[in-house]
């Protein structure tokens, strides 16, 4: 009897030896298209849907949505002349929405019937960049890295133009929804603070300091209260959502980018570009969990939170051209990791 208990520890510790190097394994890796920017998950359709900017100089833009399981292409959206770089899914309406950065819109798809719509922006020098949704009120938020900063703000019920939030920061970048508040968190890469607006006053109600230098992205663990920010420059910090106390830094060299929060899995993943890795955080105790080499430039994440999957768009990287020979090709970029947390 005793030496079955000791059999049957020795193979749970074993299981969990398995489960989590399981878990710090990439999962699958799928080539998709060219020029991959941003990638969303819609739980509705269980798809992965992924920005791709083809070609800059004729505007060329496909959206990709990969099986969520298997991460093959399943359908391709054709966005030309209005790329998209920043996206997102309102699950209830299952609209996308897009940010048509070097053309000053926002591009709409209707993900039950196909339709593409086009929302211009009246700002000559508009430069959108991130999605957020407050799913509640139907209303599209998008960060516009204009000097003295703004966010645009979108009628989801008509699909127009309400109007702007002026004055948000210098280079509002990061863009967050907080369901808990019903606040906005953006982050100003030209001060390295963050704001929280207050999107029914159309006011900056607080700023504080990131924690770090060029504060890009920022997500949200709405129950937690905290706040995780990638600093381009230095890595990721973690801040109290509301009093903005920092709690912690995890430093990176150079390059962190991408951020998303793993409610399920209570773990933080962030793509470093730089580094070529994107790594997973243990949002309790903070320490680095692994660091995996999804691709050359680990860029953006996007996360299901009920199961706790993580997906990463890595970009490519400049290879050496050499006069008389074909252009060598990175057979590590443009590609789509999946990571089970």
């Amino acid at each position: 009897m005793k030496y079955t208990k000791q059999i049957t520890l020795a193979g749970a510790c074993l299981l969990a030896l398995s489960t989590t190097a399981f878990a710090q394994t990439i999962d699958k890796s799928q080539a998709v298209g060219k020029g991959l920017y941003e990638l969303t998950y819609n739980s509705g359709d269980n798809g992965v849907y992924v920005a791709s900017v083809v070609d800059f100089k004729n505007k060329e833009g496909i959206i990709y949505k990969l099986n969520g399981n298997t991460l093959a292409v399943e359908k391709e959206i054709n966005v030309q002349g209005n790329p998209v770089f920043g996206i997102a899914v309102n699950e209830k309406t299952q609209k996308l929405y897009g940010t048509n950065t070097i053309t000053n819109a926002i591009t709409v798809v209707n993900l039950k019937t196909g339709e593409v719509k086009v929302i211009p922006g009246t700002h000559e020098k508009g430069h959108n960049r991130e999605i957020a949704i407050d799913e509640s009120t139907n209303t599209i938020y998008a960060s516009d890295t204009q000097e003295e900063g703004k966010i645009w703000v979108i009628n989801g019920n008509k699909d127009t133009l309400e109007g702007y939030i002026e004055n948000t920061g210098v280079f509002t970048a990061g863009l967050a929804f907080d369901r808990q508040t019903n606040k906005l968190y953006v982050t100003n890469m030209g001060t390295n603070e963050v704001a929280i607006i207050d999107p029914k006053t159309k006011k900056v109600v607080k700023k504080f300091a990131s924690g770090g230098e060029s504060p890009i992205n920022v997500a949200i663990d709405e129950v937690g209260r905290r706040l995780f920010v990638t600093n381009s420059s230095t890595g990721l910090t973690i801040l109290h959502a509301d009093s903005g106390e920092l709690l912690k830094v995890v430093k990176f060299k150079g390059g962190s980018l991408g951020v998303k929060y793993a409610p399920t899995a209570n773990k933080i993943v962030l793509a470093n570009r730089e580094s070529g890795k994107t790594a997973i955080v243990d949002g309790k105790s903070y320490e680095v969990v692994t660091e995996l080499e999804t691709g050359s430039h680990p860029n953006t994440v996007a996360v299901n939170v009920k199961t706790g999957t993580a997906y990463v768009t890595n970009k490519t990287k400049r290879m050496p051209k050499e006069e008389g020979k074909e252009p060598q090709v990175d057979t590590n970029g443009d590609i789509v990791s999946k990571i089970q947390l």
